[in-house]
């Protein structure tokens, strides 16, 4: 190779250097998993630490090098159960999705393990029904828990959301946000005449991720100081909205035992911020839902002294959409 093509050969390997990567970490796990099906545990062993090499957080990759590791080995210092326990973003959610496959297959190994409790795996499936509704893993695996519970177990109803997910136009939603009538009467101000929105990508109906982008920032308040390591994933989900076409939603997956910090905390954040003038009434509307049965929601609405409420504390709705809303 001549100097003069070198620039070019250098161009083209940094634009394409997260797809070479991403076909070698492909392949690094398929040997591995040839070689843990043909019980070699020396192959296997090179061939995961090659995908580790590329994805730390493999789940797949953690849980059988874990396997392999050193029967005597501290918990505490532990390299690949803290991986597995406290797993990023990119190890629930691969890229490429063929990696996604490897993820599914061993989720179900964690719990049969006592590394994840069944609750997170049922928290990290709504994510993967959410991002990954077409992969066979999953598919494999929803029916398989569900054949284990009662028809109306959340396992099952994950199965059918699933489902209906891959079939175009099931999960219709509608035209156009409810009214306000009955949250204004709810409120104690059914008289009252509402004005247009403050917010210029309030609707969140009608959000886009550019339209998010725009206005709403992701505030992740995770492993900083004064509040505890955990891990959120946010998005727009078109599943089911409460009006319109989109919802936005979040969802947390797990967090570290309470140690004296500020829980941590995520959601979206209005950029810039809103200042209200003085002299007005003023209407916050929203519809939202939950999934747990314990109350986890709120609303923050102002750091500084004032008339209105520095934070709005919700119920659990279990599933179910509510409207809800506030004025000052």
């Amino acid at each position: 190779m001549s100097q003069a093509e070198l620039p070019d050969w250098k161009a083209t390997w940094e634009s394409r250097e997260d797809e070479w990567q991403d076909s070698l970490a492909v392949r690094y796990r398929a040997r591995a998993a040839d070689a843990i099906a043909a019980d070699d545990q020396r192959n296997a062993t090179l061939w995961l630490d090659a995908a580790l090499s590329l994805h730390p957080g493999d789940l797949y990759a953690n849980y059988y090098r874990r396997q392999f590791n050193d029967a005597g080995q501290d918990a505490e210092n532990d390299p690949y159960l803290q991986r597995l326990q406290q797993f990023t973003e990119a190890g629930l959610l691969p890229l490429p999705q063929q990696l996604a496959e490897y993820t599914l297959a061993v989720a179900p190994k964690l719990v049969a393990d006592g590394i994840w409790t069944p609750e997170q795996l049922v928290r990290a499936a709504r994510v993967w029904v959410w991002q990954y509704p077409e992969s066979p893993a999953l598919a494999a695996m929803l029916d398989a828990q569900c054949s284990t519970q009662s028809a109306g177990d959340q396992w099952c109803q994950l199965a059918a959301e699933r489902t209906a997910r891959i079939r175009a136009g099931e999960a219709s939603a509608q035209e156009s946000p409810p009214s306000l009538e009955p949250l204004l009467a709810k409120l104690g101000i059914q008289d009252a005449v509402v004005g247009s929105s403050t917010f210029k990508h309030g609707a969140i109906e009608t959000w886009s991720k550019p339209e998010v982008d725009a206005e709403w920032k992701w505030s992740n308040m995770v492993n900083a100081p004064n509040f505890n390591a955990a891990l959120f994933l946010g998005g727009v989900d078109p599943w089911q909205p409460f009006a319109g076409e989109n919802a936005v939603r979040v969802d947390g997956l797990w967090q570290t035992p309470d140690t004296g910090a500020n829980p941590a905390r995520a959601g979206f954040w209005s950029v810039p911020t809103q200042t209200l003038p003085a002299g007005s009434a003023w209407l916050l509307s929203f519809a939202y839902r939950t999934s747990g049965d314990e109350p986890s929601s709120s609303v923050w609405l102002s750091g500084q002294p004032s008339a209105i409420p520095p934070e709005l504390y919700l119920l659990s709705t279990a599933g179910e959409w509510r409207q809800e809303g506030s004025c000052w």
